[in-house]
């Protein structure tokens, strides 16, 4: 305590030991009092001018924020002014200890904090910032509408950068939650038509969600929404049309769309006829994918009493994409569901008995050419005492070595290919004769 009080931070040498009583202090798990002094100690070292001190004070705080969360909460608002520092480093480490200080208290202020850091942060840290914020807005959202809008302003933020488990776990956070569909095909409808061709990841869900709820989103309406617009049958045809057509469109957003294009005819059977010529001028697209769709799709629509079954709604999406990494973390060690861990455990364990059971019946090969050491013997792979064999059915086994067997030969073949084997065996019963005078003289 006394040296942690007494010890002058101004120069280096300070600073040094009280690093080293911070360690101290967090190695022997002491009480919470000197704990608090600790981090307040490392508090005091972010606002030091020296950039190597802050990265230290940085890497250290994200590593006791299992042991006292509460007590590193307190410098919240200073790790978030590292954000603005121009050293990536320190971003890297702030960014990191920003998202292990979000809880269900502060997820709102946070979110705010990190969005304007993204708008002029790297691209490394938008792809980043956009699967930490999914898991974080996941675990601690105070609705899902909240989370939706939110994960909508970031991946307008990130852009391009937002990796395809972000896309497919939004996909999924709709398809899970039907009070959440209307609106967020509403919102989305809004969000592609506000910028049709920069975001594509946030258009491929937009697509996504527009095929699946184009009739939902016809006849969505919310009153405590101020300013909302109806949204009719072409203006759906037509937001999917320009996304298409769009040449800054990416192919995997074009596939989305045609997709979401043909199941719209189901939904909305008045704009058929319309679809079906925008799919029909894809069937010359330079990509072959493209091709393959629109034309699948166009002979698919024509299919009436196959069409609506093939083009309903989806099944609810079921999977953990992100929600294994949402764990709770309690002191150091992630808190999940026991139960699936033990049960993937189970076939695991099972699988690799059944491999280990099973009788080893190939041969090595390879083992002929290298100096490796031959399997143990046992009583299976013993060889039995050699026989005696007539001369006569030696040239059995070297036929035997290479497959060459009459039964297997005439039994597998077709029949009209077994003339040419009965040709062969005349061939072969002369070859035979020979091995057997062969043998003979040489007796």
């Amino acid at each position: 305590m006394q040296v942690a009080t007494n010890t002058e931070s101004s120069k280096n040498v300070g600073n040094a030991i009280l690093y080293e009583t911070v360690l101290t202090i967090m190695d022997i798990h002491s009480e919470s009092g000197l704990r608090v002094l600790a981090i307040n100690i490392l508090g005091r070292f972010l606002l030091n001018p020296d950039k190597n001190i802050r990265y230290v004070a940085l890497n250290t705080l994200l590593r006791t924020v299992s042991v006292d969360i509460s007590a590193v909460q307190r410098h919240r608002t200073t790790v978030v002014d590292c954000l603005k520092d121009p050293d990536i480093s320190i971003k890297k480490r702030a960014i990191e200890l920003c998202f292990a200080l979000i809880n269900a208290t502060n997820i709102r202020s946070m979110s705010k904090e990190i969005l304007i850091f993204m708008e002029t942060a790297e691209p490394e840290f938008k792809s980043i910032c956009s699967s930490n914020m999914y898991i974080a807005t996941e675990r601690y959202s105070p609705d899902r509408r909240w989370h939706f809008d939110t994960m909508v302003k970031v991946m307008k933020a990130a852009g391009n950068n937002v990796p395809e488990d972000v896309v497919s776990s939004m996909i999924q956070l709709i398809s899970e939650h039907s009070e959440l569909q209307a609106y967020a095909s509403y919102h989305l409808y809004l969000a592609a038509l506000e910028d049709v061709c920069s975001t594509q990841p946030l258009l491929q869900v937009a697509c996504w969600t527009i095929g699946e709820f184009s009739d939902l989103l016809i006849s969505y309406q919310d009153p405590d929404e101020v300013g909302q617009c109806k949204v009719t049958e072409q203006n759906i045809v037509l937001i999917l049309q320009q996304i298409l057509l769009s040449s800054l469109s990416t192919l995997t957003t074009k596939e989305y769309a045609l997709t979401a294009i043909t199941k719209v005819t189901t939904r909305i059977p008045d704009v058929q006829k319309e679809i079906a010529n925008l799919l029909r001028s894809f069937t010359c697209n330079m990509s072959l994918e493209l091709q393959q769709r629109s034309l699948e799709y166009s002979h698919l629509i024509d299919l009436h009493h196959l069409r609506n079954a093939l083009l309903e709604r989806m099944p609810i999406i079921t999977g953990k994409s992100l929600h294994a990494a949402a764990a709770p973390i309690q002191n150091g060690d992630v808190v999940g569901n026991e139960s699936d861990l033990y049960d993937e455990r189970e076939e695991a364990s099972a699988a690799t008995n059944a491999v280990d059971v099973q009788p080893k019946k190939t041969v090595d090969l390879l083992g002929l050419l290298d100096d490796s050491p031959p399997d143990p013997v046992t009583s299976e792979t013993m060889p039995s005492k050699p026989s005696s064999q007539h001369p006569a059915d030696v040239h059995q086994d070297l036929l035997g070595l290479f497959g060459f067997s009459e039964g297997a030969c005439l039994s597998q073949c077709p029949a009209h290919k077994r003339c040419c084997l009965h040709s062969k065996s005349a061939a072969r019963h002369r070859f035979e004769t020979y091995l057997t005078v062969s043998f003979s003289k040489q007796e």
